[in-house]
């Protein structure tokens, strides 16, 4: 207050230049050209502290809480605001209760309500601390719902990588190994299948050669009568299995070839 107007008398008493100081000196001394009379709403208006509010296309915002006033409306400010951008206006606050916040108008010789509107009208009646302190947990709660959230998204990610790791690591061994096994027992199966079919073709059929040999070979023989004689010279004749021996015998020969 250093362009209040002081007299010598003020500064004799060396008044310390304070709204109450200067209004009790003034009561003490009588002093009526000092005095003056104004209002009560005004009065305790001037009182309050005062902050920043946002006008927006919207609302007046106020410390997270949305306001309007008759001003406001008459004026178009939410229209203009919504054409030319937000401003700031400065506000006076009861500190003690939400429902009503104060536009100063002519250095604070009048002022202009706001109320709440529809969608905070769960904060009427309420104080400013409360309210502050429902948006600092409401704040601490989305901060920790993200918090859980990048933790959880963390975790997934690397529970899906040691998953996706071990499933790799699993199957890269089960395929090298089943791989080589498989081969040598495809390997093994060729080899096996070939020796089967190599003896199949290469084995004799005894039996299919005794039947044909016994279905189309005719051995002609003639019986030799010769006197009996005690001469030890004699040579008896050659049997008939004899030559049925040999006749098999030259038939396998020549199959064989």
């Amino acid at each position: 207050m250093a362009s209040y107007p002081i007299n010598e008398f003020m500064i004799e008493d060396e008044l310390e230049l304070y709204p109450v100081n200067i209004w009790h000196w003034g009561v003490k001394n009588n002093y009526q050209c000092f005095l003056h009379w104004q209002d009560s709403q005004i009065i305790r208006m001037n009182l309050l502290p005062t902050e920043t509010a946002f006008v927006t296309r919207d609302c007046i915002s106020f410390k997270k809480l949305h306001y309007t006033c008759d001003l406001a409306v008459r004026e178009q400010w939410f229209v203009e605001a919504k054409n030319r951008g937000g401003w700031k206006i400065t506000v006076a606050y009861d500190p003690r209760v939400v429902d009503n916040i104060y536009i100063r108008l002519y250095p604070g010789k009048k002022m202009a309500e706001c109320y709440l509107l529809d969608i905070d009208h769960k904060f009427l009646g309420c104080e400013w601390t409360e309210v502050c302190d429902y948006y600092r947990r409401m704040n601490e709660k989305k901060q920790a719902l993200r918090t859980r959230k990048i933790q959880s998204r963390a975790k997934l990610n690397a529970t899906a990588q040691e998953i996706l790791k071990l499933e790799t690591s699993q199957t890269e061994k089960v395929s090298n190994g089943h791989s080589k096994r498989s081969r040598l027992n495809d390997m093994r199966l060729h080899r096996s299948a070939e020796r089967t079919v190599e003896r199949k073709e290469q084995a004799w059929d005894l039996t299919q050669s005794s039947a044909d040999s016994q279905s189309t070979l005719h051995i002609p023989y003639e019986v030799v009568v010769q006197p009996l004689s005690l001469d030890d010279g004699y040579v008896a004749p050659h049997q008939a299995t004899e030559k049925l021996r040999k006749s098999r015998q030259i038939k396998l020969n020549n199959d064989t070839q």
